[in-house]
């Protein structure tokens, strides 16, 4: 990635300018116009909702039922924390077509679900990021029935 981030910022550098002039403040303000000019395939195309505020009880069932009465629904996923396997409380609806999405963002947005008030928004990316490789840096897992210390 780093190598790419380099060459777009060669390919932006001013033709009076060597890359050795050219300093991590220029980096940063040239950046974000790298960025508006890649074209990113992870770009949400409309048809992906970000829901929060769920309830610990709420199922994929649930949502896919509430979801598909405004337009069909291809996809259906609650974010599961993996040591307790407990709701995160958020999760994704992947909508047929960008236009059902609106309908189902309007018509959703501000609902009461299984006593939460839920908050629907168009996703910001089409598709999950990619795990990170490598070892697990975080808290150690423990067993479900081993209390919080």
């Amino acid at each position: 990635m780093r190598d790419v981030v380099v060459l777009l910022v060669a390919c932006l550098v001013p033709d009076h300018l060597s890359m050795d002039d050219v300093k991590a403040d220029t980096v940063a303000v040239l950046l974000p116009e790298i960025m508006l000019n890649a074209t990113n395939e992870d770009v949400n195309p409309g048809d992906n909702l970000f829901v929060t505020g769920l309830s610990l009880n709420t199922t994929n069932t649930a949502l896919e039922d509430l979801f598909s009465k405004h337009g069909a629904v291809q996809k259906v996923e609650i974010m599961y924390d993996p040591h307790t396997r407990e709701s995160r409380g958020f999760g994704f609806i992947q909508m047929h077509s960008s236009d059902e999405a609106e309908r189902a963002l309007e018509s959703v947005n501000g609902m009461e679900v299984d006593g939460r008030v839920i908050t629907v928004e168009k996703a910001k990316r089409s598709k999950a990021r990619t795990p990170t490789p490598g070892r697990y840096y975080g808290p150690p897992k423990r067993p479900l029935w081993q209390p919080l210390q």
